[in-house]
């Protein structure tokens, strides 16, 4: 990212490029959220792969500036890179391939949107404004889908149910903290945290 990072800003403009870098961040992690609801990831890898896949696609459509759009090698470099780092994914407890996925594909969509040339006919649908409106009017709908999914998850319950009654059972109130156990196992009936914390 050091060496494509001022051929991107270069190539997309500073405002495309920090838009479509927060984009795909926030929707790499709503992703992550939806396929991995337990599990917390921290780090700006959705947005950074966004970028490139935006880069990679205005490249490859010979959108941008010219002097900054990648050669045929560079498109074939970057692209073995990310599925090498897909492939490390399924393979890594570490490495969020939900988060990266969802970023490239919201860098893709950024990109096809926010690259195009405006249209004469409708310029004020066709703005750079209205694009990003577009844009952003996804992000609800993902959060939307994200929490659904996150409320709906039985693991879910099942962690919240848990850490209730473990927190009940310091504060030495043993039936209620119980009756939380009870409700974590009636989601899991075999998670062996939960019957570890009621056995104790």
């Amino acid at each position: 990212m050091i060496s494509f990072g001022p051929l991107i800003e270069d190539s997309l403009g500073k405002w495309r490029y920090l838009f479509i870098f927060f984009f795909s961040a926030i929707a790499g992690n709503l992703l992550s959220i939806f396929v991995n609801p337990l599990n917390t990831s921290v780090g700006a890898s959705g947005g950074i792969i966004g970028l490139v896949a935006a880069f990679m696609l205005s490249s490859w459509l010979k959108r941008g500036s010219s002097s900054s759009r990648l050669s045929r090698p560079q498109l074939v470099f970057l692209g073995a890179s990310l599925l090498y780092s897909f492939i490390l994914g399924l393979t890594s407890p570490v490495i969020d391939n939900a988060c990266h996925l969802g970023g490239f594909l919201a860098g893709l969509i950024a990109s096809l949107i926010l690259t195009g040339r405006e249209s004469g006919r409708a310029k004020l649908v066709n703005s750079a404004p209205a694009r990003i409106i577009a844009l952003l009017a996804l992000l609800p709908v993902l959060f939307l889908v994200a929490a659904n999914r996150t409320q709906s998850d039985k693991q879910v319950k099942a962690f919240v149910e848990q850490q209730e009654g473990a927190k009940l059972l310091k504060e030495k109130k043993y039936l209620h903290g119980l009756e939380h156990l009870n409700a974590a196992l009636a989601y899991t009936p075999d998670n062996p945290s939960v019957l570890s914390d009621r056995a104790r």
